[in-house]
């Protein structure tokens, strides 16, 4: 039945095989073998591709996936772009007769810190859009061939849409003009590539010299079809940070981790390409998380479908069946702040989001705008993941807001000195496990927590108290209780103001930069009750001394501003002794070198913790930089030492409280 199906297409479809796997496996068989068709039968092949993303950018005339290599929505909704005109995504497929004996291999990735068992509220919803069958061709083992009809009609061609040589020349313009970082930026088919393609030619013909980067060399065989590789080497991205003074061309940036990208940017002039919602993660966000790095960035969007008719709907009828539809940068919500009385918080049932398609379609639509790494998996995971929830903060206009929280329970008592000693790492328990194998808070095991996994609030509504008012209902649910709230997140100054002052607690901060977003993670927690501050303010001073301790050997960036939100509270147990004062004023009054005294001026900075804000810019730098990072502060900084030492003194002074007691 597939062949004589796929003989008669006029039009790119997607294809959904529903029965056994025996016979879904034996009717694809010879489509599957051909060399012209990419073809996943099994989790070996899905491992092979997923991680790598070495199948970007190709084509084929075919590409087949059976669901039971795994119920990956990323994965399987990459695929779609690999399909030539005329071609089919035929997708193998349990029934409804065989959904309950069908056994995902990747459930795994969906387990969490909950007791709970994955329910399968990602697949009912998936055999439900089956039954729905809007726009798609299902070949069912019992019932045979159902076509719900051809595509729509063709849709109107959009007005001033740039074309991939318009892109280029923009593109091309922009680096020539000085400006060192240039985004292009679409959906699969606009034509992204062919527009870094012309953009090489055109920087060649101006006498400035370039090179190709992606993921892998495979991602790039559509710009080497247009441009010879002997004029457009390929240099793999980790080669790019060093300082340059070539252009790197860089394609299918989202599957790039963030951290590489911003050496890349800082390394010299780039131009990077990607998919705006691509499975590895969105373009558009990416480009955002990286405007810090490169205010001077332009950034051109491509949105005319170039590869495909107008008339191919296979990516939105995709959409409609793995994910829900959502209209990316349109907002059909009020975006004026609503009446207070009118708002309400309520936590969503993942059965719920996976019965309505117009609520699930809001959500994923928010985070999709909030964060970059958003992909279709998230989906599952939000409807999947044991001890998931949703909670969102609505007007009768719609959501404006949306936090997606994640359990963590008590770590079983016969696991705590395997996990202590790094031996086992349980699926889903991020915050006890790290508190409890890197902190060594073994009490730490014998507490619940709720983590704040995704908050997302629309853009023009930031910044007027939502995120706070949806937080303080998280603490207040009942049906959610535990013991405390925790977020863990990638360190950014902004963010430690927001946690700090919605009443969250540092505990954690790694040493090594997140291998995607580059920027050290920290775990913070909030007690639901008072009963527990005791037990967050032991551990916050256990972590206090242990992060002040361990600056000299902090691989990830950290910036003084963010040191003293991290160290704003005193809570540890050193205090100064008359001989330690003694120490200290010989220090600020120049009779004594500050090498002589570090262990005492390390005393103070962890007594005097909440007085670190009350520093300036130069005295925090100077005051870390010496005491914590035990860095050589006159090298490198254009002074003489004895000019950094007198202000060390001066700082030390407003420290410690000397200059007002000498007033």
């Amino acid at each position: 039945m597939l062949e004589e199906v796929l003989s008669g297409l006029r039009s790119r479809r997607l294809i959904i095989l529903t029965g056994s796997r025996e016979w879904a496996e034996q009717e694809c068989a010879g489509i599957a073998a051909r060399e012209d068709v990419f073809s996943v039968l099994d989790p070996d092949g899905r491992k092979k591709y997923f991680k790598s993303g070495a199948h970007l950018g190709l084509e084929f005339s075919h590409a087949v996936y059976s669901l039971w290599a795994g119920f990956s929505p990323s994965f399987i909704m990459s695929l779609g772009g690999l399909v030539r005109e005329k071609g089919a995504l035929v997708i193998l497929s349990p029934g409804e007769n065989e959904a309950a004996s069908f056994r995902d291999p990747d459930i795994v990735r969906f387990r969490s810190g909950s007791k709970k068992k994955p329910e399968p509220n990602y697949f009912s919803r998936f055999l439900r859009k089956i039954s729905e069958n809007h726009g798609f061709i299902r070949i069912d083992e019992r019932e045979g061939v159902t076509d719900s009809g051809e595509p729509l009609p063709d849709e109107a061609p959009e007005e001033n849409a740039l074309s991939p040589a318009d892109a280029a020349a923009k593109a091309a313009e922009a680096v020539s003009g000085g400006c060192r970082t240039v985004f292009i930026t679409g959906n699969r088919g606009t034509g992204k590539s062919t527009a870094l393609a012309r953009t090489a030619e055109l920087l060649r013909s101006r006498g400035i010299e370039a090179v190709l980067s992606a993921p892998s060399r495979s991602n790039c065989r559509k710009i080497y079809s247009i441009v010879p590789e002997e004029s457009l080497p390929f240099t793999a991205p980790e080669t790019l940070a060093e300082k340059r003074s070539c252009v790197a061309l860089v394609d299918e940036m989202s599957a790039i981790p963030l951290w590489r990208l911003r050496d890349i940017i800082k390394g010299g002039p780039a131009v990077l390409a990607g998919t705006a919602d691509g499975y590895e993660g969105n373009a558009r966000g990416t480009a955002l998380r990286l405007i810090k790095s490169a205010p001077d960035a332009v950034t051109i969007k491509l949105t005319q479908n170039l590869r495909f008719p107008r008339s191919d709907t296979l990516r939105k009828v995709m959409e409609g069946v793995f994910v829900p539809e959502i209209q990316a940068g349109e907002t059909p919500l009020g975006l004026s702040l609503p009446d207070p009385d009118t708002l309400r918080v309520r936590r969503v049932s993942q059965a719920e989001l996976a019965a309505d398609d117009l609520l699930l379609g809001s959500l994923y639509e928010l985070l999709w705008e909030n964060h970059y790494e958003t992909s279709p998996d998230d989906v599952r995971t939000i409807l999947d993941t044991p001890g998931f929830a949703v909670y969102a903060l609505s007007s009768p206009d719609g959501a404006l807001l949306g936090a997606a929280v994640t359990a963590e329970e008590e770590i079983e008592r016969k696991l705590i000195d395997d996990i202590a000693m790094g031996r086992r790492r349980p699926r889903g328990m991020i915050v006890p496990q790290s508190l409890l194998a890197h902190e060594g808070l073994r009490d730490a095991a014998f507490y619940t927590y709720r983590r704040i996994v995704r908050i997302a609030v629309r853009e023009k509504l930031r910044r007027k108290g939502l995120g706070s008012m949806l937080l303080r209902s998280l603490s207040l649910d009942q049906e959610s209780a535990c013991d405390f709230i925790a977020v863990s997140f990638g360190i950014t100054e902004d963010l430690l103001r927001f946690w700090t002052s919605a009443g969250f607690t540092p505990v954690k901060v790694g040493t090594e930069p997140d291998a995607a977003s580059g920027l050290v993670s920290a775990i913070m927690l909030k007690p639901v009750s008072s009963v527990y501050d005791p037990v967050l303010l032991n551990w916050y001073g256990h972590f206090a001394e242990k992060f002040a301790l361990g600056l000299p050997w902090q691989r990830g960036e950290v910036t003084d501003e963010e040191i003293a939100i991290l160290l704003g509270k005193d809570v540890c147990s050193i205090t100064l002794t008359p001989r330690d004062l003694y120490e200290v004023s010989t220090i600020t009054e120049g009779t004594r070198h500050p090498y002589l005294a570090l262990p005492v001026l390390y005393k103070l900075v962890l007594s005097s913790l909440s007085k670190l804000s009350g520093l300036d810019h130069d005295e925090m730098s100077v005051i870390f930089d010496f005491i914590l990072r035990h860095r050589d502060v006159a090298r490198g900084s254009g002074s003489s030492e004895r000019e950094v030492l007198g202000r060390l003194r001066d700082s030390l002074r407003h420290l410690s409280g000397m200059d007002s007691a000498e007033d």
